[in-house]
């Protein structure tokens, strides 16, 4: 489901309807709100790491900003 480990216990709640034919399953419904948590889990992970992305983003900004000069440069033509 593309969601990392957490190592946190998740419990998931199942309903799930069998339609038999003689002693065989013959149909299988199912609903379950694991998917509904993996999702929320997923998104979390997810704007933690855009706030990650943006931290080292305004790192990187800062320090490019402290490599420009502080005042523009003045144009010198060389003499002809």
């Amino acid at each position: 489901m593309g969601v990392a480990a957490s190592g946190k216990v998740m419990t998931n709640k199942v309903i799930m309807i069998h339609r038999k034919e003689g002693d065989k399953i013959a149909e299988e419904w199912s609903i379950g709100t694991l998917g509904l948590k993996l999702s929320g889990v997923r998104l979390e992970q997810e704007v933690r790491e855009r706030e990650r992305l943006e931290q080292e983003l305004l790192v990187a900004r800062r320090i490019q900003q402290a490599s420009l000069p502080k005042e523009v440069p003045e144009r010198h033509d060389p003499p002809y």
